[in-house]
């Protein structure tokens, strides 16, 4: 990696600094340690770079420093002078930063050009840097504009739209639709928008939460399971435990009649067990639903023990009479 930079304010001292930091490993639950080298500067407190490369967390510390740097001033000049106040100018300052827009913190003229393309276009001067910045053009920024949609959604949005995966239609149907940024980020990506408006629905006329919506993707059920009445949480146990939906019913129909729990119904499913077990188990006891959950928790540790004495484990240590 190489790069050369002409602009750096000077005197610049960078000081690097060896250190390790706990990272997760992908897909799992475990911790790793890794050697990380930070790159900061005296004359700019507050910057750091960190990289388990030495070059990669000088140029991070680099990047940082110079989208600090203040405007041009030949250009805060030229925008005050062109009337516009001083939010205008510090929006500009704020979003022209990276090596892609760097540049436009000293060229004046294309500022300039910039925000009168955008206010022709019905777009408020304020708002024209985030749209510039997005890579969203006057037209389309007009026409997001008009919906109301602020700033921070349609940047919340732009930046999980995968514009790779989408056609330019696509891409803009998604910025344009009723679909709260909230939720969009369970559908985007996953499903075309022709089926997130009708989840969309489903969750209208449910009431349906975020969380929950979630859920229900996570578990991929269908919109027609939603619709059948049942709870959400014993949709994902079904879903988790691969219940096929024309065996639901019958399930149902023990769970109520023995008062069987969702918790206890996951480990019943989970051991195995068939309606026609729990019926047998449960006919002719007095106590309630949780006995047959009892029973499947202890078939469950049965076959879970652990390598060596299966005794050795307090948790493994059955009751003989």
């Amino acid at each position: 990696m190489h790069h050369y930079v002409t602009d750096l304010p000077a005197p610049l001292t960078i000081a690097l600094s060896p250190t390790s930091e706990t990272v997760a490993w992908p897909g799992t639950d475990a911790r790793l340690c890794e050697s990380v080298v930070q790159a900061t500067s005296p004359e700019f407190p507050g910057h750091l770079g960190a990289s388990a490369a030495l070059e990669e967390a000088v140029w991070e510390l680099i990047e940082s420093i110079l989208d600090s740097q203040p405007l041009a001033t030949e250009l805060v000049d030229a925008l005050i002078d062109a009337g516009y106040d001083q939010d205008v100018v510090d929006a500009w300052s704020r979003e022209m930063r990276g090596p892609a827009l760097r540049r436009l913190r000293s060229d004046a003229d294309e500022a300039l050009e910039t925000l009168h393309a955008y206010s022709v276009a019905g777009v408020p001067a304020l708002a024209a840097s985030t749209y510039f910045a997005l890579a969203l053009d006057p037209g389309v920024a007009s026409r997001i504009h008009a919906t109301g949609r602020t700033l921070q959604e349609t940047s919340e949005y732009v930046h999980m739209l995968d514009r790779d995966w989408l056609t330019p239609s696509e891409f803009m149907s998604w910025l344009l639709s009723d679909v709260p940024v909230e939720r969009a980020g369970i559908y985007v990506n996953r499903i075309p928008l022709e089926d997130a408006l009708a989840w969309e629905e489903v969750v209208t006329e449910l009431n349906i939460s975020d969380s929950e919506l979630a859920t229900l993707f996570r578990h991929r059920i269908s919109r027609a399971s939603v619709r059948s009445g049942l709870p959400i949480q014993r949709l994902a146990t079904y879903a988790e435990c691969r219940v096929r939906d024309d065996e639901t019913t019958r399930w149902e129909t023990v769970a109520t009649r023995y008062g069987i729990s969702d918790e206890d119904l996951r480990d019943v499913l989970l051991a195995g067990f068939s309606p026609s077990d729990v019926e047998e188990c449960l006919a002719e006891s007095t106590d309630s639903g949780s006995t047959v959950g009892d029973a499947a928790r202890t078939l469950l540790a049965l076959r879970g023990v652990p390598k060596g004495d299966p005794w050795a484990s307090p948790a493994y240590q059955l009751p003989l009479f």
